[in-house]
């Protein structure tokens, strides 16, 4: 699948939840706006799942449709996991966002 590239789509769960971690426009306590998040994480998160399905980490041992890209260390974004799935043999559903939303204060902590 290396010089495949695969169509990234996004479920409604995952967009309703990213809507919820990184809100249209941003937040009044600071998190970052969404459409900061879809320009830059995003974009990266789905352009791996998009061309190295097969080599990112299983979400769950024994479920080889479904896999998980993380990230950290990204400026103005917490530490995050984003779950896609294998839909068809040539398309990768965005399932699933967790976010790491105590970073910020542990990091304050420190």
């Amino acid at each position: 699948m290396a010089d495949r590239r695969l169509k990234v789509t996004r479920s409604s769960e995952f967009e309703r939840k990213a809507r919820g971690f990184f809100p249209p426009g941003g937040s009044p306590d600071g998190k970052p706006s969404f459409e900061l998040f879809e320009k830059t994480v995003l974009k990266a998160v789905e352009l791996a799942f998009s061309r190295m399905f097969d080599d990112l980490p299983l979400a769950k041992e024994g479920l080889g449709a479904i896999r998980a890209v993380s990230t950290q260390a990204v400026p103005h974004f917490p530490p995050l996991v984003v779950y896609g799935m294998l839909v068809t043999d040539a398309t990768v559903d965005l399932m699933d966002i967790e976010v790491d939303e105590d970073f910020w204060d542990r990091l304050a902590a420190d």
